[in-house]
């Protein structure tokens, strides 16, 4: 999954901080939740 190589890319990027890290993570989520969200609505 994609929200895995985040800790990666904190790890090896120290001048990414803490806030921005976290609106990537959140922006991951939200992508994530509406593909899922998607799926659901096709197969039903």
């Amino acid at each position: 999954m994609v929200c895995k190589f985040f800790g990666t890319l904190k790890a090896n990027n120290k001048r990414l901080s803490d806030e921005e890290l976290i609106k990537m993570l959140h922006e991951c989520l939200q992508a994530a939740h509406a593909r899922h969200a998607l799926n659901q609505i096709q197969s039903d």
